[in-house]
């Protein structure tokens, strides 16, 4: 109920397309002009920021004008050789008038309902204040690997032909990424359609290498202006090839490159190379669904049960007992508070960089 010297709030509830121009205005004053920088949120994260995806920018109106959004990506992630649901969150913000509310927890509060309704198994974010998520029931879980190259180090790795890359960014290119992430079996599930639009970000270069004139691209990196390989696949020798040369062409004094922790071929080479590596979380998730979480990854055989927020784990005659944020830890570590499952667990998951919001 309100009076009239209460302000009327709306929602929160998903943007409609007629408001998507509003929500971004809201959005590049936020987190761009309100700190001195040029609007660009909508060419940073185009593949979060588009009309296709407006019911996911979940916001909330005070007197009529919107305040606040909580921003939802929803993707098919590769998880254990499988293909999971996830909602990625960004664009958490409230305009500086009208912070101190509550008003982002409202609406963070809504994308868990929202993106339960569409049937995610679980949410990720990245942020620098751990608690205020911690509350809602997000968890610094998963891990991922840092290896960091300098001038010293950059003639270990592989050298290859300048004249067999290009930086183009045509139809061509984009078939070899397309074609490059799907058989290297991480990360998001892209089709050409989001592989075109990623590759339209703001400040981003594409590197692709091909042995042969004609013949089909062996490896890709994408990085930003600041020396991040954010995203790569195809052959060890071709994707640290390129970062060798992405360092020349930039004249970078450092480059690093972000890899799943799991090692894949990328990161054995680096570390056959005794490239120093550091590890870090993936981010922090929020299981939503651990049951269809577990059957999508094969692992049908462990039996779940939720009661006053404590979630049962048992499989043949072990069992562990965690709370909501324990099930970030158990089922994606890094962290082993139990030795339940421990063949099986922690799941393999991975996020690029480049997929950030």
């Amino acid at each position: 109920m309100t009076t009239s010297n209460s302000p009327t709030v709306e929602g929160p509830r998903g943007c409609r397309p007629v408001e998507y121009g509003e929500t971004l205005d809201l959005l590049n004053w936020v987190f761009r002009a309100h700190q001195g920088h040029r609007p660009s949120m909508g060419g940073d994260y185009p593949h979060l920021y588009n009309l296709p995806n407006v019911s996911n920018l979940r916001i909330l109106k005070v007197d009529g004008r919107i305040v606040s959004c909580v921003a939802i990506y929803q993707a098919q992630v590769r998880c254990n050789s499988a293909e999971i649901t996830v909602g990625g969150i960004g664009g958490v913000g409230t305009d500086p008038d009208h912070r101190g509310k509550g008003y982002a927890r409202l609406c963070l509060t809504d994308a868990l309902s929202h993106m339960a309704a569409q049937n995610c198994d679980l949410s990720i974010l990245w942020t620098g204040i751990d608690d205020f998520y911690r509350a809602l029931g997000w968890e610094r879980a998963g891990l991922w690997a840092h290896f960091q190259i300098d001038n010293s180090t950059n003639s270990l790795l592989p050298i290859i032909d300048p004249a067999k890359v290009s930086a183009a960014i045509d139809e061509q290119a984009i078939m070899d990424v397309d074609s490059l992430h799907t058989t290297s079996g991480q990360g998001l599930v892209r089709d050409l359609g989001l592989t075109e639009l990623m590759l339209s970000r703001v400040g981003h270069h594409c590197y692709t290498l091909r042995d042969q004139l004609g013949g089909a691209a062996s490896a890709y990196v994408v990085t930003n202006e600041g020396g991040t390989i954010k995203d790569y696949a195809g052959t060890p020798e071709g994707v640290l090839g390129l970062m060798k040369y992405a360092m020349t062409e930039h004249r970078w004094s450092h480059a690093r490159i972000i890899t799943p922790a799991t090692a894949d071929d990328t990161h054995k080479l680096l570390g056959d190379l005794r490239i120093p590596c550091r590890n870090d979380y993936l981010g922090m998730i929020h299981v939503l669904s651990p049951a269809s979480l577990l059957s999508k990854t094969g692992l049908s055989d462990i039996a779940i049960k939720e009661s006053g927020g404590e979630f049962t784990f048992t499989r043949h005659s072990e069992s562990t007992v965690v709370s909501q944020l324990g099930l970030a830890k158990l089922l994606f570590g890094p962290e082993r508070y139990s030795d339940f499952a421990s063949d099986e667990l922690p799941l393999d998951l991975y996020w690029s960089e480049w997929d950030h919001m």
